[in-house]
């Protein structure tokens, strides 16, 4: 009898009711909830853009042969072409002795994006504001009296100055600039100042002084 129903109808009926549950559970375990249908574009984080400037804001820096410049340089509106202010790019620096005073300026640079060749500068006619930039590096003796002055060497094609940025609203210009300069007053060899002078690796972000 035990043999019966082991092996009997009952048997078989039950072995059928636990594969079913089986199944059932096992058909649960696998449906997966079905995404609704859209036709919108997958959302994906735009990328980061980083830009980071040249040199730090307020800061500036470049090479007089071969040699770090000491000096502090400041970014301010003077003259204007067609309209247009232009700025100037002014730097100074003392010595020790308190008699000779340096300056480096740029003068006529165009606020705007671009990269620029320095005007010649060596006569009289090229100090008008004409929107093509000028640079030289000029010396005082006694605070007041001139020493001395440098300016564009045109035998040189590397001398440039690019404005990289220009933000009107906040009223910074930053950029680079490499010059080579000469003396081009042929006043002859003096104890005092270089009469040639090659600036490289120029760099500047500045706050523009109205």
């Amino acid at each position: 009898m035990a043999l019966y129903e082991s092996t009997g109808p009952y048997y078989f009926n039950m072995k059928h009711l636990y594969f079913f549950c089986f199944l059932t559970v096992c058909l649960l375990f696998s449906c997966t909830k079905e995404e609704p249908v859209t036709n919108e574009p997958p959302v994906t984080e735009p990328p980061i853009l980083t830009d980071p400037p040249i040199i730090e804001l307020g800061k500036s820096s470049f090479l007089m042969n071969n040699t770090s410049w000491a000096g502090q340089v400041k970014a301010e509106f003077l003259g204007s072409v067609n309209g247009k202010k232009t700025i100037r790019l002014i730097g100074y620096r003392g010595f020790p002795n308190n008699t000779i005073s340096e300056y480096f300026v740029v003068t006529d640079l165009l606020p705007e994006r671009g990269r620029f060749k320095f005007n010649c500068y060596c006569d009289s006619s090229a100090n008008v504001y004409n929107g093509t930039p000028k640079v030289s590096m000029i010396w005082f003796i006694g605070g007041d009296q001139l020493l001395g002055a440098d300016r564009i060497d045109t035998t040189y094609a590397s001398s440039y100055i690019e404005v990289l940025k220009y933000d009107s609203v906040q009223q910074t210009i930053e950029g680079r600039f490499e010059a080579h300069l000469k003396d081009r007053e042929a006043t002859g060899p003096n104890p005092y100042y270089p009469t040639e002078v090659h600036l490289t690796e120029g760099k500047f972000n500045l706050k523009i002084e109205q």
